[in-house]
């Protein structure tokens, strides 16, 4: 009986084995195929993003992994095309979907072209030179506008930045933080300007600053949450992806800003800040709430109020049919969750609403 037992045990292993070996090498070869099978999928995708100066050294890849993945026949740059410098010109007739990643512009030092370049020298222009067209109007005409919090930001202009806060349904207050899983990894800039107030020694730290937006004018000042102050870290983005997909807790470790929406109903994702309660109430002084709202959505746009696309993973299998949603259910480390949860989801959805 026992023999009986082990033979059958034996059996159901193998049968096991072969099943698990048979779905790890027959879905890439199906899906590849499928992948490649598939139509390109239509539409005038529209990309303003200033920080793509060479192939190598692209800042922003988490929207071109994805519209490859997607397989769009029709994407346009402005600002810096990967793999030149051209800035472009905003079209003349609106187009299905329009991509606002980064306003900060490239500088030459950024390319290493020259040892003694100085920082300041722009190679792209940034938004607001020329100030984008009427994207209010191209909204009306069925255009959907999605944009991260950077736009609202020098160097744009305070005029475009109140208009596009308008166009989004939010309002800045001024304020901008930053995950750092060890305080020794902050430039001497920030450490500059937080002077005394910067705490001694090193371990996690929530960096909060202070700096004009819009027409809100303030000094620049600095705020380092850690120590006992701190809870759990790091942020955590909570909610839901725009199609309603509820959101595993999901570890956010790029720049974000803190925001105002004119309707809190507006609110898919939220960012949930590591902030031990007696600090929270010092902070919410200041407008810093420990919850910040981070993704908003309105008829025809989307806001989200921090660097989503700085947080893309490299995946080997972005040209397998199925792929990003396979990738979306894996456990996944802290630098690639956000792209699986939240990037690719949601840039995928906004494409579905043109």
């Amino acid at each position: 009986m026992a023999r009986r037992r082990a033979s059958i045990t034996n059996v159901l292993i193998l049968v096991l084995a072969t099943a698990v070996s048979a779905a790890l090498i027959g879905y890439p070869v199906v899906a590849a195929v499928a992948w490649w099978q598939a139509d390109s999928r239509a539409g005038d995708v529209l990309v303003y993003n200033t920080t793509v100066p060479t192939e190598e050294r692209r800042q922003q890849r988490a929207i071109d992994l994805v519209l490859e993945h997607l397989k769009l026949e029709s994407v346009r740059f402005i600002g810096a095309e990967p793999g030149g410098f051209d800035v472009g010109a905003w079209p003349t007739s609106p187009p299905d979907t329009v991509f606002m990643i980064d306003a900060y512009g490239v500088y030459l030092d950024d390319l290493s072209l020259d040892p003694e370049a100085s920082a300041t020298t722009l190679l792209t222009r940034p938004l607001g030179d020329p100030v984008a067209p009427d994207l209010e109007q191209w909204i009306e005409d069925g255009t959907f506008v999605y944009a991260e919090f950077n736009v609202l930001h020098a160097p744009t202009p305070p005029a475009t930045s109140e208009r596009f806060q308008d166009l989004f349904g939010i309002d800045a207050t001024g304020w901008v933080g930053h995950w750092y899983s060890d305080l020794s990894e902050v430039g001497d800039n920030l450490r500059a300007l937080a002077g005394d107030a910067w705490p001694a020694g090193s371990g996690p730290g929530l960096v909060l600053v202070s700096q004009s937006v819009g027409d809100i004018v303030v000094p620049s000042q600095v705020i380092v949450v850690g120590g006992d102050d701190l809870a759990m870290g790091p942020p955590m983005i909570t909610g839901t992806t725009p199609d309603g997909r509820e959101i595993p807790p999901t570890p956010f470790l790029d720049w974000f800003s803190l925001i105002v929406p004119a309707d809190a109903a507006d609110v898919v994702m939220w960012l949930d800040l590591p902030i031990e309660p007696s600090a929270a109430d010092a902070l919410a002084g200041l407008g810093i709430a420990a919850q910040a709202p981070l993704l908003i959505l309105g008829d025809r746009t989307a806001y989200f109020a921090g660097n989503m696309s700085r947080t893309a993973a490299e995946f080997p299998t972005r040209r397998l049919a199925g792929a990003l949603e396979i990738m979306r259910s894996f456990p996944q480390s802290a630098e690639a969750a956000a792209f699986y949860r939240v990037t690719a989801p949601t840039m995928a959805w906004v494409l579905d609403q043109s």
